[in-house]
């Protein structure tokens, strides 16, 4: 049957080109009329797929049984993520061989938000952080996040993405994390953890406040709470 379907495919091409070359006036304007009447066909076709759709829509929210069916079909088609660990050393996540083993900078948890279609991600600094709760959400926003190293080098730093979503009561950003973050979203490796430049880092608050801080050895970081950060 494929060898059928491949001796038809070459007969119309061998006929198209005989057509083309005897008659190539002729064939250039019957080529241009049948591609406008397919665009044609298919615009049609797609605006009576939106209207259809949006009558179907209408007549099933209009009843209360099918749109509880519509609704836990969502709800059922969902991506599913389960909450994941990830254990970050040296801005790149690593595995632990033993349970005892705590040679990491900090542990990541994500998880899908269903109500925000999100992955919430919580930041542990050290296991006794493990009773906090890991879904509340903070009330604000930083309108700006810059991560200098050096003089020249300025990245900006996105905590919530449609993908993502770091604003969360507790997590604490590091020197440690804004290196993790270079690696993993944008893609950046091209220094190491004991690089001699200076690390800044820049913020503008929700209150149009700019605030500076020097990453040193004193472990500088900016935790985030409810309604401020520290």
């Amino acid at each position: 049957m494929l060898s059928q379907l491949l001796n038809i495919v070459l007969y119309i091409m061998l006929f198209a080109d005989v057509l083309e070359r005897r008659f190539p006036n002729d064939f250039k304007r019957i080529m241009i009329e049948i591609s406008f009447n397919c665009i044609y066909a298919f615009s049609r076709l797609q605006i009576l797929f939106s209207q259809t759709n949006i009558l179907m829509n209408k007549y099933i929210d209009s009843n209360p049984t099918l749109s509880r069916y519509k609704n836990e079909l969502k709800l059922y088609l969902k991506p599913v993520i389960p909450n994941m660990n990830e254990f970050i050393r040296d801005g790149k996540p690593i595995k632990l061989y033993t349970s005892t083993d705590s040679k990491y900078d900090f542990e990541i948890i994500s998880w899908y938000n269903t109500k925000t279609n999100c992955i919430d991600k919580r930041i542990i600094h050290n296991k006794e952080e493990n009773n906090i709760d890991l879904t509340e959400i903070i009330e604000f926003k930083f309108m700006l996040i810059e991560f200098k190293i050096g003089e020249t080098k300025i990245y900006k730093i996105n905590l919530k993405t449609d993908e993502y979503n770091y604003y969360l009561i507790g997590n604490k950003f590091t020197k440690e994390f804004f290196i993790y973050y270079l690696n993993q979203y944008l893609n950046i490796d091209e220094f190491v953890t004991d690089n001699d430049d200076k690390f800044m880092l820049k913020i503008i608050d929700q209150n149009v406040n700019t605030f500076e801080l020097e990453f040193t050895d004193k472990n500088e970081s900016i935790e985030l709470e409810k309604n401020e950060y520290k």
